[in-house]
């Protein structure tokens, strides 16, 4: 049971991260100057893998 309640909660999870990540992707291009909006558009890109990278950090660290 904690199996399949796991796999739902990340379901869960994903589709929360998909939600927030278009509309931070959206107020980043919209308040970006003009000749930097694709820089500032990549921003909430990094967000999740910097995430995870910081996550496996701490998880060597406390191993």
């Amino acid at each position: 049971m904690a199996v399949v309640l796991l796999c739902l909660c990340r379901a869960c999870q994903g589709l929360g991260l998909a939600g927030e990540w278009s509309g931070a992707a959206l107020v980043a291009t919209e308040n970006a100057p003009a000749d930097k909006r694709a820089l500032w558009g990549s921003f909430p890109n990094l967000g999740a893998p910097l995430g995870f990278f910081c996550a496996y950090g701490v998880n060597l660290l406390l191993e």
